[in-house]
């Protein structure tokens, strides 16, 4: 996967989950098994798939530098959870 690729499509993940709060990054309708196109990746992530791919680790991802994804997933509010998944979804161009 390519870095343009794994970020598009970063994007279209956490864009679904910006628009839809309730859901879980496994219920993204673009996943083959839930009648979209992509495969499966680590984490259910493409910025993991890519940066542990060609790095052997997570220190390059943008994700790591900033604590989005972990607020993303703990935090309980619907409103809360809309903010970090435009923070998440913004962390790449």
């Amino acid at each position: 996967m390519t870095r343009t690729k794994a970020h598009k499509l970063h994007r279209e993940l956490w864009d679904w989950l910006y628009h839809h709060p309730s859901k879980k990054k496994s219920d993204w309708p673009g996943w083959k098994d839930n009648g979209g196109n992509a495969s499966r990746v680590r984490a259910d992530c493409f910025l993991c798939e890519y940066y542990y791919f060609h790095f052997g680790d997570c220190l390059r991802c943008p994700l790591f530098l900033n604590n989005y994804f972990t607020s993303w997933a703990i935090c309980a509010s619907l409103k809360t959870k809309k903010k970090y998944a435009k923070l998440v979804r913004d962390a790449v161009k």
